[in-house]
């Protein structure tokens, strides 16, 4: 039971309202009671309640030590209580002391009780003035109290957060009023001894308007957070907070070096990305899940004509307008497939993507899915490869491939295709189809004065004609140089014999014209009628140039129709089987060097002079003659094939047989008139003298006259080159034709070689004797050694001797033998001396 003792009532009441009044004592946290001089409570807040368990009125007019455990006759903390009764006027300002209270219900409270009337001072002494008179400052004092336990707890959380701080990895800073530093925790003073201070004095890495920032915050009482500050390459992410009480503002700093750093990667990753999207030459679209664009490159404004402010939000479909190449119908939308099946789709071949002014590209489609970091799609990327020039060149390499450059008419590999399947037609219809085989005369004459821009106006204006004169349906073909073909299709022999005669006298009727030169030419025509009797289109195209040589043979410009045996096609027939087994030989290797000698007659040489020869193995080893196969190989350009056969051949005989060809005098090799101012060959000649071991003066190469003055001009440079080589060079077979003597002096040779035609019979006609004679002579003057060909006998040999003739050669001399058997007649005296001197054995 509390003792009351009534005290200063009017100073009690002034009080009691004075406080009452007070929002700040209404809400302090701790407990407080208001006391007069004497001690007596007159006033207490409701957290002073809520701890002692008392109401106002009940401790309202109690001394304090009413409720000090010291008066209630527990003496455990009667020393210390009565030591704060005793001191309680003079405890200092904010000064702590403990004591011990009884609540309501008996049971001690530990509290620490301070002195702070000081924070009610100025405002009662305003009050005091507004009612007229002055209360002394000693007529009260205001004590507030809480318990121990709270203060402890509240020691231990500023130790933790003290802690905390220090700990702390993020720079934490205080400001007072003035700006300065009041706190600063370890990693605040790391950063400022790295970073250093600006010219103002405060740390580089704060804002640089702290102050004013400060007074805001103290002002307003407001935060001001994420303020950004860079300071040698370190970044903070700042927020400042004021702390009223103690009129301070506190700053906590976030590091975010790392993530400006990951940004900036983020964004030079982008960067490099966006950049290799406009760079490259795919055209590549975004979308979100609804198919708006989000993106474009370059590529996409090049192929659609959108440019990437105007395709921004738009539909996919609006801006990509894709539709089939073939029909020409809407494509599948793939883009709606990757989206909701999440997965790439590609557009099955490539479609037309229309150009807004109407144009339209050749692409290849693709759309995949783009996902974020929780694997969720969020729209689809949609590439466009651009395959228009790819197709035009796929395009014009197809058409390259089956057509001629020069006329637009299918080639010959084409017309073979549609050759065949004419046979297959007339296989399965019995429908009669004819083949025209069509070669200009005279192109080689315009072609050589007019040269090949002539040449091939010249068959532009023929292809022309032709084209004209066929009908529609009918196959018109170039097969190569001045050869064309036609299949005539539902046409008998008859039909075609009529339309291959027109086309004769058209061209016949034709002139063309080349600057002030003017050229008649004509057309030769071979004819075979596509039946059963042939299944092959080259057997057919065989056949029908056979007829075309015929109709050239009977005077040219006219049509050959072909027959079933008829002579002159199964000859050129034989000519191309011939010339199937010289390639079979070519590639097995099938021909063999044989050698013939030529004997001196007026002087004994020390080595041996002989002629290299050719000869073919058959299936079954046998021999065959050169006069059998070499006019179907010079027929049919084969010819310089086999020259450099036998020249590749005999070098490496020559160079395998160092011995042997030591003792070579001369070698003499055939050249053909193929090969006469022929670049390849002349390439292939000279590279097969740099690799020989042997001197080149023991090469001697032949041409025919015929073939020398055909084209003197070449012949002569050409016999000079090769004589460069260090070689020496023969004529062949002369005095064959009429005009020989006037050529003779314009062709550099060593060796002259009569026609045999004129020596065979030198015994018993004395015209053939004359002829030799006078070539002999006329060699002899110029300084060229002769030779004469076909010595077949002894009689042949004494009028040759007594001509004067140099070198005697034939099968009275030597009958050819292969060229393995040289070594023979070299280890056989007895032979060598019947060679050179037949009567001896």
């Amino acid at each position: 039971m509390l003792k009351k003792i009534l005290s200063n009532k009017k100073l009690q009441t002034r009080i009691k309202d004075f406080f009452m009044s007070q929002a700040l004592f209404s809400q302090w946290p701790d407990g407080l009671l208001v006391l007069d001089e004497s001690g007596y409570i007159f006033a207490i807040n409701s957290m002073a309640e809520q701890l002692l368990g008392y109401s106002t009125d009940e401790l309202e007019g109690c001394l304090l030590h009413s409720i000090l455990c010291g008066q209630a006759a527990d003496y455990q903390h009667k020393e210390e209580n009565c030591q704060f009764i005793n001191i309680k006027k003079q405890l200092p300002v904010n000064h702590i002391i403990d004591v011990w209270l009884i609540q309501k219900n008996g049971v001690y409270l530990h509290v620490d009780v301070r002195n702070v009337a000081n924070l009610f001072a100025e405002d009662l002494l305003a009050n005091d003035k507004s009612e007229g008179e002055t209360f002394a400052r000693d007529n009260y004092y205001v004590l507030s109290f809480q318990d121990c336990l709270t203060r402890r707890y509240s020691e231990k959380e500023l130790q933790r957060l003290a802690l905390f701080a220090e700990l702390n990895p993020s720079p934490i800073i205080e400001f007072n009023e003035q700006a300065m530093i009041h706190f600063s925790n370890p990693a605040m003073v790391d950063l400022i001894a790295e970073l250093g201070f600006d010219a103002a004095g405060m740390p580089n890495i704060i804002p640089a308007n702290i102050q004013s920032l400060i007074y805001k915050c103290l002002s307003s009482g407001k935060s001001f957070n994420n303020i950004f500050v860079e300071s040698q390459g370190h970044w903070f992410l700042w927020n400042f907070h004021p702390v009223l009480e103690r009129s301070l503002v506190q700053g906590y700093g976030i590091n975010i070096t790392w993530h400006k750093e990951a940004e900036e990667l983020l964004f030079s990753e982008k960067e490099r990305f966006l950049v290799a999207l406009d760079s490259i030459d795919d055209a590549v679209i975004t979308v979100d899940n609804n198919e708006s664009v989000t993106y474009i490159n370059p590529k996409v404004s090049e192929l659609t004509g959108w440019i990437s402010a105007q395709a921004i939000g738009r539909p996919f479909k609006q801006i990509a307008s894709l539709f089939n190449s073939d029909s020409r119908s809407p494509v599948n939308n793939i883009v709606q497939s990757a989206i909701l099946e999440n997965r790439p789709c590609r557009q099955p071949g490539p479609v037309f993507l229309a150009h807004k002014e109407g144009y339209v590209f050749s692409v290849k489609q693709v759309a995949s899915p783009m996902r974020n970091s929780a694997h969720e799609v969020i729209g689809a990327v949609i590439s466009f490869h651009d395959i228009t020039n790819e197709q035009k060149m796929e395009q014009s390499l197809s058409y390259h491939s089956t057509h001629d450059i020069l006329t637009h008419l299918i080639n010959r590999s084409e017309f073979k295709n549609r050759l065949n399947q004419s046979i297959e037609y007339f296989n399965n219809d019995k429908i009669s189809n004819a083949l025209l085989f069509m070669d200009l005369d005279n192109f080689k004459v315009i072609n050589d004065t007019c040269g090949h821009e002539a040449g091939d106006q010249l068959l532009r204006q023929v292809t022309k004609i032709l084209a004209e004169k066929l009908r529609q349906g009918d196959v018109l073909a170039r097969l190569g140089g001045d050869e064309f073909a036609a299949i005539l299709k539902g046409c008998s022999v008859e039909q075609a014999s009529l339309i291959a005669a027109e086309i004769c006298r058209d061209i016949q009727d034709y002139s063309f014209i080349w600057g002030e030169q003017n050229f008649n030419v004509g057309m030769s025509i071979g004819l075979i009628p596509i039946d059963e009797s042939c299944d092959d289109a080259e057997q057919l195209i065989s056949l029908a140039d056979s007829s075309c040589d015929a109709a050239k043979e009977l005077g040219r410009n006219r049509v050959y129709v072909y027959q079933d045996n008829d002579v002159n096609l199964l000859q050129k027939k034989g000519e191309m089987l011939w010339v199937s087994r010289i390639n079979k030989a070519i590639q097995d290797d099938s021909f063999v060097l044989f050698f013939q000698l030529i004997q001196p007659i007026k002087s004994k040489e020390s080595g041996l002079h002989f002629e290299i020869l050719i000869r073919m193995k058959d299936e079954h080893g046998n021999l065959i003659p050169p006069g059998a196969f070499l006019p179907a190989a010079e027929h049919y350009d084969l010819i310089k094939t086999l020259d450099n056969w036998v020249i590749r051949t005999t070098f490496s005989w020559l160079n395998n047989h160092p011995d042997i060809t030591e003792q070579i005098q001369l070698c003499s090799i055939n050249l053909s008139g193929s090969s006469i101012g022929d670049e390849h060959f002349m390439h292939h000649l000279t590279e097969q003298f740099r690799q020989c071991q042997f001197s080149a003066d023991k090469i001697c190469f032949e041409v025919t006259e015929t073939a020398a003055i055909s084209n003197l001009n070449v012949a002569s440079l050409f016999i000079d080159t090769i004589k460069d080589l260090g070689c020496s060079f023969s004529l062949d077979d002369f005095g064959s034709g009429m005009s020989s003597f006037a050529y003779l002096k314009q062709l550099n040779i060593d060796y002259l070689k009569i026609d045999g035609l004129f020596v065979k019979d030198i015994v018993i006609d004395p015209v053939d004797a004359a002829m030799v004679k006078s070539i002999n002579e006329v060699g002899q003057i110029m300084g060229l050694k002769t030779i004469a060909e076909y010595v077949e006998n002894d009689e042949i040999l004494d009028v040759i001797k007594v001509i004067g003739v140099d070198f005697a050669q034939g099968y009275g001399i030597c009958h050819p033998k292969p060229l393995d058997e040289i070594s023979e007649v070299l280890n056989n005296p007895d032979y060598l001396e019947h060679a050179f001197n037949p009567k001896s054995g």
